[in-house]
């Protein structure tokens, strides 16, 4: 409760909103939720090609239950306990992920999870992007309507038009 009403104060701020072009982006974060069952194995396909154009990449796991991913990649996690009753939080790795001044910011997500909303609404990056979502519009400069409902097409979406950015 606490946390949706954070979220929404915090969206309520006026960001200020300075992208960079996806060629200049040194910075990306992700956040996943690994209660999608939509094609998260494919992601380390998409971890693997943003390293490779020399992106720093810190990523970001939502876990709703106690099963930690097995991904092939480093990930932090976070979980509803990382909130205090309040809305606060009280994970300092968290804290720092909302802290830092991303490039760009994916979410890969297409939950109304309020973590995953406080953490994007939170953010320091320049530019987050996510999925289509109407009730999400002050949360993302782009949003993308993938062709279905997976992660895999998500990502694929966010990577095409974040790299037409200039």
């Amino acid at each position: 409760m606490f946390l949706k009403a954070k979220t929404r104060q915090l969206t309520n701020n006026k960001r200020l909103i300075t992208p960079v072009s996806y060629q200049q982006a040194k910075t990306i974060g992700i956040i996943i939720n690994t209660s999608e069952e939509f094609g998260l194995k494919s992601i380390s396909t998409y971890i693997k090609l943003l390293e490779e154009e020399g992106k720093k990449l810190q990523i970001l796991c939502f876990i709703n239950n106690n099963e930690i991913p097995n991904f092939p990649f480093h990930f932090n996690i976070f979980s509803k306990k990382d909130f205090n009753w309040k809305g606060m939080v009280v994970e300092p790795g968290l804290a720092k992920f909302i802290n830092n001044e991303f490039d760009y910011l994916f979410s890969l997500d297409f939950s109304q999870a309020p973590e995953i909303e406080y953490v994007l609404a939170a953010s320091k990056a320049k530019f987050r992007a996510g999925a289509f979502d109407i009730n999400k519009k002050d949360l993302y400069e782009l949003m993308v309507q993938p062709t279905n409902k997976s992660i895999d097409s998500l990502f694929s979406h966010l990577y095409y038009y974040s790299k037409k950015i200039s």
